[in-house]
C-alpha cells in the first residue's frame, strides 16, 4: 500500500513539474514599454537630435522622466485633459525626452547648465541660431503652482501649435 501511495505522489510531482518547466518555456514575454515610450529621445543624443535639423528648425520638447510621480502626473492626467480640449495629438506634436537616467544619477542639474531647464517637467521650444540650440520659450514645474491643463494650452498658443483661444479648464487637483 506504501509504494503505490508513494509512486502516486511522485508520478503526481513528476507531471506537475513537467508542466511548470513548460510554462516556464512558453510563458509570453510581457511589454514592459508602452508603444509611445519607444519614441522618447535618450538625454544624451539630445544634442545631436536637435542639432541634426536644419537652421530655425524648431523642436517642442518634454522633458520627463519615468520614475518620477510629477512627470507621470502631467503626462497622464494634464496632458490627457489638453488633448481633449484641444484635439491635437500631442505626442505628434512634442518630442519626449527622457531624463531618468539624469534623475537616478543625480545628475539633473544638466538640465540647467546645459537646458536652461531648472525643474521638470517641462515643455520647451528649441530652435537653432548659429548651429547653437537655443531655448525660445519655456513652461516648468512649479511646486507652489503645478503645471495644469490651461498653463500648457496657453504654452501650445505662445509656440503656434494651437490656434484658438484658451478655455477655462478647471486644474486637476493632484492626489495627496
Amino acid at each position: 500500500m506504501f509504494k503505490k501511495v508513494l509512486f502516486t505522489g511522485l508520478c503526481f510531482l513528476m507531471i506537475y513539474s513537467t508542466a511548470v518547466v513548460g510554462y516556464r518555456i512558453f510563458e509570453p514575454q510581457l511589454d514592459t514599454h508602452s508603444p509611445d515610450e519607444q519614441a522618447y529621445i535618450e538625454y544624451d543624443t539630445l544634442n545631436d537630435y536637435v542639432l541634426s535639423g536644419s537652421e530655425g528648425a524648431i523642436y517642442y520638447l518634454f522633458f520627463y522622466s519615468k520614475i518620477n510621480s510629477d512627470c507621470a502626473y502631467v503626462k497622464n492626467t494634464v496632458l490627457n485633459i489638453v488633448q481633449n480640449e484641444t484635439k491635437l495629438e500631442i505626442n505628434k506634436l512634442i518630442d519626449t525626452v527622457d531624463i531618468t537616467e539624469l534623475e537616478r544619477s543625480m545628475s539633473v542639474s544638466r538640465l540647467s547648465s546645459e537646458w536652461g531647464i531648472n525643474s521638470y517637467p517641462a515643455f520647451a521650444a528649441v530652435s537653432i541660431h548659429d548651429g547653437i540650440p537655443q531655448v525660445d520659450s519655456k513652461l516648468e514645474w512649479n511646486n507652489d503652482e503645478m503645471l495644469n491643463a490651461l498653463d500648457i494650452e496657453l504654452w501650445l498658443i505662445e509656440n503656434g501649435l494651437y490656434i484658438g483661444t484658451a478655455q477655462d479648464i478647471e486644474p486637476v487637483e493632484t492626489p495627496e
